[in-house]
């Protein structure tokens, strides 16, 4: 597994994205696509991530992961199917391989299904199901939260009236006891059972958490901002239980008390969406409003990648699969992507590789699949194993977080500047266009900068106006260069770090510093370089830089700025099967 015990297989990893990453211009990234034909509600994947299942309306539909085939449809009668998931009941100890499936229906009936695989006398596969519970929650009231534990010991559902019934498993009795609970009149956003089931959550619309213990009792409550999300989670924090967004893009730990874990910040670079945990709790899911699915480590706050957005329609549903290798993504449009972590999960900044969308319901898409082509190249696992070094790992680790630019910029500066020569102090303003993407990690544009320049003491020469001297005169001109240098993002996935140096032609004249004339001297021009080193975060900039000017010598700059980021989307091409045949 990649992210299972993260910590010792980081290095991993990132070796696995930085070669792929490596590799990407030079092979083309096929995803796989299911087309549900009615509204896509919820995705499941089965324990041993093998199937996969997704609602179609009122029918369940059950494929296999590597041939994407339908290995079972279960048909309901009912109107809308809302949520299904795989489990492995408590109540079968049987050494038998069974396949398990619950469902929730719009009327709040719950539903266990048992599947039968089986082969006919001819040699087809076949499957079917049978229901082995059928419970049902309050039957007028809309459920707008789901919750169970993988072994569906227990099954929590919350309405929208403030109440909540969780379904109890007597291993005694062998049958389901429903208890009914009130919080208030604010219908509950969100359930959630702690993975050692000995506390369960619920949040309220309007923003308030209650926490109770194995028997039930409210152990604790308390409010919070849920203009950010109304999400909220367990994690694997016995101090610090509780997660959920404390702004529009970061998630924080909380305990009991509300208080918040030092250090336990994620932040996120693009407001927070929705937001999830992984099934061992130890990974959260960001979806943000780009559309991309950031991946954080939960016990170090760590930022480990992000899956982009292959389709041009929003992201509605998002699941990882129990060996946290695979995920199952919905859009608006219904749409499935079926997606291989270690191909897609890529470092802040990194370019894309040319992708194609290749529906699995077509005759030849195994083929156009896995049919490998000579530009294609294979990241074997064991050319990485044997790279692993101890040595080799730190390594590994230091160039994958060495992280470049991927986005052109619209910059803008504002700088003061003192020229020792004529001690002279100045201000400027500068715009311009830089281009990142082309030959990175280097980079390279154009900027126009007007300035004035401010005398500190008698201008050195003399100059007349109608026969009059001019004292002091403020020099009034611009420049215009064209910056090279390199970008960096080292070891931290806000701040760049860059050096840049920049020739270019500077025109200066002479005003009269009153004001009260036209301009007083002819343009002088002539060379300018600098020589700049800086920093951005989250797009603001600051730097120092040393340049010469012909006319005016040398100086010393300091500066802030702030970048307008220009990304540009990579091109996904849904292939059409028309045209190969």
């Amino acid at each position: 597994m990649i992210f299972n015990d993260l910590h010792k297989k980081k290095s991993l990893l990132f070796i696995i994205i930085l070669l792929y990453t490596a590799v990407s211009f030079a092979q083309s990234l096929r995803i796989p696509m299911i087309q549900g034909e009615k509204k896509v509600n919820s995705l499941a994947w089965s324990l041993d991530s093998t199937l996969f299942a997704y609602t179609d309306g009122t029918d369940i539909v059950i494929r296999d992961v590597s041939e994407f085939f339908i290995r079972h449809t279960i048909q309901t009668p009912y109107k809308n199917i809302i949520e299904v998931r795989f489990v492995d009941p408590i109540f079968d100890d049987s050494e038998e391989d069974r396949l398990y499936v619950l469902l929730v229906t719009d009327t709040n009936l719950i539903e266990i299904h048992q599947l039968f695989f089986f082969t006919d006398d001819i040699g087809n596969k076949l499957c079917a199901d049978n229901i082995i519970f059928q419970l049902q929650g309050s039957e007028n009231i809309k459920a707008c939260a789901f919750t169970c534990t993988n072994d569906i010991r227990f099954i929590a559902m919350g309405y929208e009236d403030g109440t909540f019934g969780l379904f109890n498993y007597n291993t005694i009795s062998q049958e389901y006891i429903e208890e009914s609970f009130e919080i208030g009149e604010t219908h509950l956003a969100s359930i959630d059972i702690s993975t050692k089931q000995d506390m369960l959550l619920t949040s309220t619309d309007n923003g308030i958490i209650y926490i109770w213990n194995n028997k039930m009792d409210a152990i604790t409550s308390f409010f919070f901002d849920d203009e950010y999300s109304k999400h909220v989670y367990f994690n694997d924090d016995t101090e610090y239980p509780i997660l959920f967004a404390d702004s529009q893009n970061s998630i924080a730990k909380f305990n009991l008390e509300a208080q918040v874990k030092s250090g336990s910040h994620i932040e996120n670079d693009n407001d927070i969406k929705d937001f999830a945990v992984s099934i061992d709790r130890k990974i959260a899911l960001i979806l943000d409003y780009n559309n991309n699915l950031n991946v954080f480590n939960l016990e170090t706050s760590d930022f480990i990648g992000y899956i982009p957005n292959f389709s041009e329609s929003p992201i509605t549903l998002f699941r990882i699969d129990y060996t946290q290798t695979k995920f199952l993504i919905t859009h608006e449009d219904n749409t499935i992507y079926i997606l291989e972590i270690s191909k897609v999960l890529f470092p802040k900044n990194a370019s894309l590789p040319n992708t194609k969308v290749i529906s699995m319901d077509e005759d030849d898409a195994l083929q156009r699949l896995y049919d490998e082509t000579e530009d294609e190249i294979e990241v074997q696992e064991e050319t990485v194993e044997e790279q692993e070094t101890e040595d080799g790992k730190k390594l590994y680790e230091a160039l994958a977080m060495i992280r470049y630019k991927n986005s052109d910029t619209i910059g803008f500066r504002l700088k003061g500047t003192l020229a020792p020569g004529p001690y002279i102090l100045g201000a400027s303003f500068a715009a311009g266009y830089t281009a990142y993407r082309f030959i990175q990690p280097f980079y390279f544009g154009g900027f126009l900068e007007p300035h004035f320049e401010f005398p500190q003491k008698e201008f050195p020469y003399k100059y007349s106006l109608e026969g009059s001297a001019i004292s002091s005169p403020i020099i009034v001109g611009g420049k215009i260069y064209f910056p090279f240098g390199i970008c960096v993002y080292p070891f931290q996935k806000n701040i760049e770090l860059f050096v840049e140096l920049s020739p270019g032609l500077s025109m200066n004249m002479l005003w009269n510093a009153k004001f009260d004339k036209s301009i007083t001297s002819k343009m002088y021009s002539g060379f300018y370089g600098s020589l700049r080193t800086g920093a951005t975060y989250k797009n603001f900039v600051a730097f120092i830089e040393g340049n010469y000017d012909a006319v005016m010598g040398f100086g010393f700059s300091i500066g802030i700025g702030y970048n307008l980021n220009i990304v540009f989307n990579q091109t996904y091409e849904e292939e059409d099967p028309s045209l190969e045949k």
